[in-house]
């Protein structure tokens, strides 16, 4: 994007100074997200990877934001920066300029606004499924692995007086072993699974209290692949 295309993106609306400091960080540095380290925290850097998981928009008080991950980075789309969102899928290569780096929780995060920008590598749309022991806490994933036993699931009694069930099966894709919980309707991604199959979880949150858990509910995906590899069965076996 040139200096042109940058005065057109922003309506006008931009000043000199703010157009040098935009200039001067496109000519700076582009850090791969495996490159990122604390020297970097508070400095507003450009960063290079692909998109593994697009989730959401909330609300924070006033403002809007919206997430996604460059590999295992964290990204905090703001306001108007969410507009970005809509030219990206899953699976494409992207520069973020001028991303703010902060930590947060003990993981790093990158904060795009309205000063940042990106740039598209390749527009290769796939699905990504993160490693079992890289999870990052209290995000939405998709995750890949084989189930190590046959699922549990019960039925119980909720607080309103309605039935509710919950499933729960231990998967393991050989870096970690993680305990998967459906509930409700997710539950029936579960009933035909059964030990040493493989099965590919979309959108399931990433929590945490005594140990890490992956919850499935209404937005989850539980898919069961329809053969069974020997070469993940025995890498699973081996690390179980």
């Amino acid at each position: 994007m040139n200096r042109e295309e940058i005065i057109e993106h922003f309506g006008g609306l931009i000043d000199e100074e703010a157009l040098d400091l935009l200039e001067r960080e496109r000519e700076t540095e582009i850090f791969e997200v495996d490159r990122l380290n604390a020297d970097l925290i508070g400095r507003n850097i450009n960063v290079k990877g692909k998109i593994t998981k697009i989730n959401g928009r909330r609300k924070i008080g006033e403002h809007e934001v919206a997430t996604a991950f460059l590999g295992n980075l964290k990204l905090s789309f703001w306001d108007e920066a969410i507009d970005l969102l809509e030219k990206i899928k899953e699976g494409f290569v992207i520069v973020i300029v001028n991303g703010m780096l902060r930590k947060r929780d003990e993981n790093l995060e990158l904060v795009v606004n309205r000063w940042s920008e990106m740039d598209i590598l390749s527009e290769k749309s796939e699905s990504y499924f993160f490693p079992l022991d890289r999870l990052p806490i209290n995000e939405r994933v998709n995750v890949m692995g084989m189930a190590i036993e046959k699922p549990s699931i019960r039925s119980f009694l909720k607080n309103n007086n309605e039935i509710g069930v919950v499933g729960s099966v231990f998967l393991s894709d050989g870096t970690n072993t993680v305990r998967l919980v459906a509930w409700d309707s997710a539950v029936k991604g579960l009933k035909e699974v059964d030990i040493y199959d493989k099965v590919q979880v979309y959108d399931c949150r990433v929590k945490k209290n005594m140990m890490i858990e992956l919850h499935c509910d209404s937005l989850s995906r539980i898919l069961l692949l329809p053969e069974k590899s020997e070469e993940t069965e025995n890498s699973v076996r081996s690390n179980v």
